[in-house]
């Protein structure tokens, strides 16, 4: 290596010859050294420094080799260690790798083998910090970033004629669920709910450009097939066909006409619990996502129905119908629609709580995909 000056050895056998032998080449090479007679000394050592690699004899008085690398091991100190046998103890050796040691040399050293030994390890250990770093900063980033996608998602809207509540629970910091509202008037909103394909990073991003798009076409008041129609051209045109698509249910509701007009690419089912009749009706689509092919949206593939006081419309993602039981039982629509017949009269906050409560307790694993449920109330 060309940097040993900053590396520091410590080198732990009971028999003093052998350490000094051991130093004077690695002090010729450019280490700075610490000595140990045993690995009580060498625990003493760590107390007030922190090398960057250990040489420890495997037999020795008080603790040894094997104990060293287990005391080591329940500090959690990471530092690598290098155990010392002597020929015919293989065995010995072979027992200290499963116990975490890093390397081993056979008694007697061979000096210039030991330091190609001790410059792999140095090597590779610099290797793992400088990964556990990019982890580090990584991780950072994306709590940023998932902060800043948090304050992008809409409030809670509570008011005389409606209101809005929704639960989102990405599978890692940042997701690719995303949710768009754009409130017209105190009498007319539209709320679309969408997947990207993936998760994590590049699965947000193009949620968060989907979002903005949304946004400028919603704003022009156009009809929810033409607004999905045209974000498909849209995503066609700056992503590709098919790399990457977007299941997504854009819901347009207005209360002075008491109205609502729906359209839908590939997402699951909207669904709506009729109070009065005490009945959850389903509106399915067969459109293909967002991205996949072109034109995929005519008006024909828009629904438009009139909507009562007290009914209740719920949007939802994926992740919820592919959850799996303990027997490897999907939940499905089935199963998702009659937990929503089960608590489809619970005030909107308890109702979001109740459903995640139970798609929890159903779930035998933990989620592999990203949750979010909308719920809707007409007053």
């Amino acid at each position: 290596m060309n940097m040993n000056q900053k590396h520091t050895l410590l080198i732990v056998d009971d028999e003093e010859e052998i350490r000094e032998n051991l130093k004077d080449f690695a002090e010729f090479k450019g280490f700075t050294v610490l000595e140990a007679g045993n690995g009580r000394e060498a625990l003493a050592h760590l107390e007030t420094h922190q090398p960057d690699l250990i040489i420890s004899d495997l037999m020795m008085p008080e603790i040894g080799g094997l104990q060293l690398l287990q005391e080591l091991a329940k500090r959690d100190v990471g530092i690598p260690v290098v155990i010392m046998t002597a020929f015919g103890t293989m065995e010995y050796a072979i027992d200290a790798m499963k116990n975490g040691a890093a390397d081993f040399l056979t008694k007697p050293i061979d000096l210039s083998y030991m330091m190609q030994v001790v410059d792999k390890i140095l090597k590779r250990s610099a290797m793992e910090r400088k990964v556990k770093e990019q982890q580090r900063q990584l991780e950072e980033d994306l709590r940023h970033a998932a902060t800043i996608q948090r304050c992008l998602l809409p409030e809670a809207i509570e008011t005389t004629r409606f209101s809005f509540h929704y639960r989102y629970e990405p599978l890692i910091a940042i997701g690719g669920d995303y949710l768009t509202v754009h409130q017209y008037s105190a009498d007319k909103v539209a709320i679309a709910l969408y997947d990207v394909s993936g998760h994590g990073v590049s699965a947000a991003l193009t949620a968060n450009m989907v979002h903005n798009q949304l946004q400028q076409r919603l704003a022009e008041h156009r009809p929810p097939s033409n607004v999905i129609d045209l974000l498909n051209r849209f995503i066609i045109r700056n992503i590709g066909e098919s790399s990457m698509f977007i299941t997504m249910g854009i819901v347009i509701i207005d209360w002075e006409e008491e109205t609502m007009r729906f359209a839908n690419a590939g997402h699951p089912d909207l669904l709506i619990w009729r109070d009065r009749e005490r009945t959850l009706q389903t509106i399915s689509s067969h459109t293909p996502p967002v991205g996949m092919t072109p034109n995929i949206l005519g008006d024909q593939n828009e629904t438009n129905l009139k909507l009562a006081g007290e009914d209740r419309i719920i949007l939802y993602t994926d992740g919820f119908l592919e959850r799996r039981n303990a027997e490897g039982k999907m939940l499905g629509s089935q199963g998702f629609q009659e937990l929503i017949k089960t608590h489809c009269r619970l005030r909107p906050t308890d109702f979001l709580r109740q459903i995640l409560d139970d798609i929890d307790r159903y779930s035998a694993e933990a989620a592999d995909d990203d949750l979010t449920l909308v719920v809707v109330d007409v007053k």
